[in-house]
């Protein structure tokens, strides 16, 4: 067989007939069936969580409503890039606080705690989000709820860091605030 000279094109071989003993090659319009899981694209997540933050920042200094949801939108292409992150998703349920989308934010705070129940992070901040809307209700079944939703939020942050005496003693006063004279004493610092 000759080899070409520079320039020169080689005749290209006769297709081989394909028997059945061998199967077809995948094209490239069907997907292979045995793909593996997409792994996270971090640098994508990281440019959307910056994106998401300089719109945080923007909506801070100019109050504009819009800005909030580009900074949400941007929040969750992050979490598309990287699910598992635990600091995208917390960043995002805090902007949803932050923003007023309360039920957004609880329900974010709780499928967290649901892949990780000693996610503290995700504990503080249904913590404080429960503690906010006790401020919000009036005395009635809605906020005895709430009560025991902050105090069970709580006694976990305190059982996760329980070196933390401002816990204990934001335990302590909800306890009070729900007429339990007696768990505190239990629940007090270690020594």
């Amino acid at each position: 067989m000759a080899v070409p000279a520079f320039g020169q094109q080689q005749p290209a071989a006769a297709p081989q007939p394909q028997t059945a003993a061998q199967p077809a090659a995948p094209t490239r319009d069907a997907p292979a069936t045995d793909t593996p899981a997409k792994q996270p694209d971090k640098a994508a997540a990281y440019y959307h969580y910056s994106m998401a933050h300089i719109y945080e920042e923007m909506v801070t200094a100019y109050g504009r409503t819009e800005l909030a949801n580009k900074a949400i939108d941007e929040y969750r292409l992050a979490l598309e890039n990287d699910p598992s992150s635990e600091y995208l998703n917390t960043g995002l349920a805090e902007l949803y606080a932050r923003t007023g989308r309360i039920r957004d934010a609880v329900l974010e705070a709780q499928d967290m705690i649901k892949r990780d129940p000693n996610n503290l992070e995700a504990r503080k901040l249904l913590g404080r989000i429960y503690l906010r809307s006790l401020g919000d209700l009036q005395s009635g079944s809605g906020s005895s709820d709430v009560l025991k939703s902050a105090i069970d939020q709580y006694e976990q942050i305190v059982r996760l860091e329980p070196n933390n005496i401002d816990d204990h003693l934001l335990l302590g006063r909800l306890y009070r605030l729900n007429n339990d004279l007696q768990k505190p004493r239990a629940n007090s610092v270690p020594p």
